[in-house]
């Protein structure tokens, strides 16, 4: 019992960020993918306990841990894409010019720094 219970343990504090999730939505009468996993995982958890209890059939502990290791590592890739997204169009609202063309009443002056408001600024590809 004391490895099938570590595993239910793991499985349940590893997966906590799921139930928390799937309870904010129930709470809110929403639903998300949270919930349908969450459930699947508390029905896979009773399933096998009542099962070592009556000491037959599948004890799902091992399943449930591997579900809930892969769930997480899905969330980490989809995390780690949407931050690297998120930094890329935040590069596209900020200019990255290491020089500028100012135009002062019809002069066209080169500076690297030093624009002040009010200054017209054409950006040409090149």
């Amino acid at each position: 019992m004391d490895q099938r219970g570590h595993g239910y343990g793991v499985a349940g504090l590893a997966g906590r960020g799921l139930f928390r999730s799937a309870w904010a939505a129930i709470r809110t009468r929403t639903t998300n993918i949270d919930v349908p996993i969450a459930l699947a995982l508390l029905a896979g958890g009773v399933a096998g306990l009542i099962n070592v209890i009556l000491s037959r059939g599948a004890i799902y502990f091992d399943s449930l841990t591997v579900l809930v290791f892969l769930l997480l590592v899905g969330r980490f890739i989809q995390y780690r894409q949407q931050r690297r997204a998120d930094d890329a169009v935040g590069l596209l609202f900020q200019p990255d010019a290491s020089s500028c063309r100012i135009v002062l009443s019809s002069r066209q002056k080169e500076q690297s720094h030093g624009r002040h408001e009010g200054d017209e600024v054409r950006h040409e590809k090149t």
